[in-house]
């Protein structure tokens, strides 16, 4: 839950005008105390963590990913998901360049 309130006062950011918005932040406060403690921690978190996918390759057979979302920047609707590896044996599939 911490971090969803921190990632939704990042998006709150872009909204702060938004009267419904705002309502919203509001009906949060009122119907639960430890929103509001969340809330007026003023965390911001502009990555997602780091969560596990896998994928099954044709060739490759089974490969497991961590990957990292990332909100670029204010005012920006472009975002930025990273793979990586989650093991050797993944890795080991993977070409090199």
């Amino acid at each position: 839950m911490p971090f969803a309130v921190a990632a939704f006062r990042s998006a709150m950011a872009e909204h702060s005008a938004d009267p419904s918005w705002r309502a919203l932040v509001e009906r949060c406060l009122a119907e639960s105390a430890w929103f509001g403690k969340l809330w007026n921690e003023h965390e911001v978190v502009t990555a997602y963590p780091v969560s596990a996918q896998r994928f099954r390759h044709p060739q490759a057979g089974l490969l497991r990913f961590e990957h990292t979302y990332l909100w670029l920047a204010p005012h920006s609707e472009t975002h930025l998901v990273g793979y990586v590896p989650a093991n050797e044996g993944t890795a080991a599939k993977l070409p090199r360049f």
